[in-house]
Order: C-alpha cells, then sequence, then structure tokens
C-alpha cells in the first residue's frame, strides 16, 4: 500500500519532467534550425499527390529522411538545420525536378511555393535554381540575416560574432533604436542564451567567427520564444561540419602608426 502510494508522486513528476525537458528542445529547435514547404503541381496547375521529396545538403552532400507530398500536393520539412539544400521531387510518369540553392535560416520558414513537374520519364531531370526572396511575408518579425559568405569574408577587428549586429539597419553596437542600452539585448549561441543573469547582463563569451555560420539579428516584432529580454536578439548558429577537411589562417594586427604613414604618403 505504502509503496504504491509513494510511487504515484513520483510518476507524476517525472512525467512533468520529461514534459518540460520536451517542451525546452522544441524552443531550441525553433530557434537553430528553420523549415522548408512547398506544393507540387502539375503543368495544368492541379495537385500532385504522391510525389517524394527529398533535401540534400549541398555543403554535406547528406539528405534528409524523404517526405511524400499529401492529398492537397503540399510538403513540408519541419526541422531542417541551417545550410543550402537541393531539393528533389520524384513521381512515376513525371520528370524529376531538382531545385538547388534552397537556404534555410534560423527560425526561418522557407517557402518554395508551386513547383512544376511535367510529363515524362523518371529518368528526365529538369534543374531550377532558388531565388531570394526580397519580402519576408511569412512573419511580422523585423529582422536582418548574415549569411555565411559574409560572416567568412568580412573583417573584424576583434574577432567576435556579435559586431556583426551593427550591419542590421537601426542598429548601432549591439543596441538597437528606441532601446536605452545594451543591457537589453540578449545574445544566444545555438539557441541558447550566453548572457550573465548576475551583476553584470553582458555576454559570457563570444566565439570567434571560425566557428560561427550564420548570424541573425532580430530588431522588433519576434515571436515570444524569443524572450528573456525585450531589445535586440542576435543569434549565432554553429557550424555544423562539411565532407570535406578544411582549416584557415588569420593574423590581427593594429598599429598607431599606419594612419600617420597614410597621411605621409598622400601628402607627398
Amino acid at each position: 500500500m505504502l509503496v504504491r502510494q509513494s510511487a504515484r508522486p513520483l510518476g507524476i513528476g517525472a512525467m512533468t519532467l520529461v514534459m518540460l525537458l520536451t517542451a525546452s528542445l522544441s524552443a531550441i529547435a525553433q530557434i537553430t534550425t528553420g523549415s522548408v514547404v512547398g506544393t507540387v503541381k502539375d503543368a495544368q496547375g492541379g495537385v500532385i499527390p504522391g510525389a517524394t521529396v527529398t533535401l540534400t545538403s549541398e555543403t554535406k552532400g547528406t539528405s534528409l529522411p524523404p517526405t511524400v507530398t499529401t492529398a492537397t500536393g503540399d510538403f513540408q520539412f519541419p526541422v531542417t538545420p541551417v545550410d543550402t539544400y537541393t531539393v528533389e521531387i520524384t513521381m512515376p510518369s513525371f520528370k524529376t525536378i531538382k531545385q538547388s540553392g534552397v537556404a534555410v535560416s534560423p527560425g526561418v520558414r522557407t517557402v518554395l511555393g508551386s513547383l512544376t513537374l511535367e510529363i515524362g520519364g523518371a529518368t528526365e531531370t529538369v534543374e531550377v535554381k532558388a531565388e531570394a526572396s526580397m519580402i519576408q511575408s511569412t512573419s511580422g518579425e523585423r529582422s536582418f540575416t548574415v549569411p555565411t559568405d559574409s560572416v567568412q569574408n568580412l573583417p573584424f577587428s576583434n574577432r567576435g560574432f556579435t559586431s556583426l549586429a551593427s550591419l542590421a539597419p537601426g542598429v548601432t553596437g549591439t543596441t538597437a533604436q528606441g532601446t536605452q542600452n545594451c543591457m537589453s539585448t540578449n545574445v544566444s549561441m545555438d539557441g541558447v542564451s550566453t548572457m550573465d543573469t548576475g551583476s553584470s547582463g553582458a555576454a559570457i563569451f563570444n566565439m570567434n567567427v571560425e566557428s560561427i555560420a550564420e548570424v541573425k539579428i532580430l530588431e522588433s516584432g519576434y515571436q515570444a520564444e524569443y524572450g528573456l529580454r525585450s531589445g535586440l536578439q542576435v543569434m549565432a548558429v554553429t557550424k555544423s561540419g562539411t565532407n570535406r577537411f578544411r582549416g584557415s589562417v588569420y593574423n590581427v594586427r593594429r598599429n598607431s602608426d599606419c594612419p600617420r604613414a597614410l597621411s605621409s604618403a598622400l601628402m607627398k
């Protein structure tokens, strides 16, 4: 009797813990991953159910588990790691279509729109190139994304990724217009806040940009999962590696004589 009564609260507590952990992991996944959605149609505009859709990373060569279009021709990859992908759609009696250059950013729902399959053999392939949308219409947030090539090629004075926040319109340093100071800014790495919640309120660490794949700056109108602070949200996603070995070497040098020497050279 006593054993049964003591085991019941333990079961409820364990269930509560599992639910809290699941909710936390779900929130982190929404911040560090994106999603890809689209609709498959034929040349006459009719939807095509049962088509197989595959998402393949262009940097790693790996593929996510394939999905099948629904009765309305829709498909989605709800949890997609940040990367650039090629979408491949196959269906018997139709040509295979491949759309490359599909970029996925953290917390962004990438909408491919309608993809048209043409009648033909499955061995025939139609290749198209994805074009980035100039207007973000899936949410009311005001945001700015620094892609991988910019993170790799832009010069940094301190080799810290938070300095990329100043590239966003209306941002000075790590403070957005309309906020009082940097204390209202939240910096996160792979969905986990790096802020010191104690006395300083500053970021605990600032990772080297060599390990950063992409940085997204949320200024206003963002969703509830980006809480903690009411100001700027600076989110970084670390690199996950590719199928090739590579490295980089850099040198940072500050010389107060350089401006003087340049001025003298210009006056000659």
